[in-house]
């Protein structure tokens, strides 16, 4: 019986000590990288050159039309889709990416909450 309760006290301290090694701000700062993937297109696009652009017009033209709140249906209707989305899971945004102009959705909400542009004028 005494066994059996060291085992168990030794596996408590094994999982609390990987607990606060994995709480460290070191990896938490690893695991707040970006993560880079290309935008979900549908399946008739897959591997054609132009997906990897995006109509900078039309991007122009309705960036005034973007308003906090709108879902990612939205944003994709008034600016297309995006060449690029990062995700960055532990700070909770999915950021769309147009050029040098991006637009930030909550990941839990998955609405609009900021957009920014470097002005590319």
């Amino acid at each position: 019986m005494n066994r059996t309760i060291l085992t168990a006290s030794i596996i408590t301290l094994l999982l609390l000590i990987s607990l606060l090694v994995l709480s460290t701000p070191a990896v938490a700062q690893e695991k707040s990288q970006l993560i880079v993937r290309p935008a979900l297109v549908p399946d008739s696009l897959v591997g054609k050159q132009a997906i990897r652009s995006f109509d900078t017009t039309m991007v122009r033209l309705n960036w005034g039309e973007l308003k906090k709140g709108q879902t990612a249906a939205e944003v994709q209707k008034l600016l297309g889709l995006p060449p690029s989305i990062h995700v960055d899971g532990i700070n909770g945004w999915t950021i769309w990416w147009y050029g040098r102009r991006s637009v930030a959705f909550n990941s839990v909400t998955y609405r609009l909450s900021h957009w920014d542009d470097i002005l590319d004028h």
